[in-house]
């Protein structure tokens, strides 16, 4: 059922059964969307989107050139700008050294605020793998993190504001982070959705699995 179709179904439920002890019909759209946001992410057994994107460096980086060397680890980030985002990106940086032969394949996906910004540079980052542009955000709807342009607007139409009011932040990706592990066969073995930074992992507990993994294709 599309997101429009549970609106109006909210919103037709909620005039038959309104009085003064039920939330608003506000209250309940945006709870109804706050739930859809956690239940439309891709999960582990699913298939994972191919992508070809370009690297900050002007480089293009395509999902099919990494699975040979899979297990693969995918992780989307609100914005480079974002302090806690940051701290998870050089995370990796000791995951990598700490996975020694397992080697995994990191690739960090984000949009700048503007095009020309938020490079990893511009931030000292430091890191030892590609952060791509995900430039249309296709590829986020496609991993089910970002609203499609037409539920995007059902949601201000429903609400009567703009998404940036509705999450108080820019609306690139609906959660704060999204961290996913592919396997060779390129479906997703991991997914780890962020809404907060409370319910984020540290990137150094992927070992066990990514260890696992790699035996399983030796």
């Amino acid at each position: 059922m599309s997101l429009q179709l549970k609106i109006d179904e909210l919103v037709s439920d909620h005039d038959a059964l309104a009085d003064s002890r039920t939330a608003t019909l506000g209250e309940a759209i945006a709870k109804l969307i706050a739930e859809e946001e956690r239940a439309r992410p891709l999960k582990v057994g699913d298939e994972a989107p191919r992508f070809r994107l370009q690297a900050y460096d002007d480089t293009f980086v395509a999902l099919d050139d990494h699975l040979e060397s899979a297990p693969l680890v995918v992780t989307f980030y609100r914005g480079l700008w974002c302090p806690y985002c940051q701290a998870d990106l050089q995370a990796f940086i000791k995951l990598i050294e700490e996975a020694n032969d397992l080697a995994p394949c990191v690739l960090a996906i984000s949009r700048p605020r503007a095009p020309g910004t938020d490079r990893p540079t511009d931030h000292a980052l430091g890191l030892n793998f590609p952060v791509l542009e995900d430039a249309s955000g296709e590829l986020a709807v496609q991993y089910g993190i970002r609203w499609p342009a037409e539920d995007a607007r059902t949601i201000e139409h429903a609400l009567g504001l703009d998404l940036l009011s509705f999450r108080g932040t820019e609306p690139w990706i609906n959660p704060m982070q999204a961290r996913f592990v592919i396997d060779r066969n390129c479906q997703i073995a991991f997914a780890e959705i962020a809404f907060s930074y409370e319910e984020r992992s540290e990137p150094t507990n992927l070992l066990p699995l990514l260890a696992q993994l790699r035996g399983k294709d030796d």
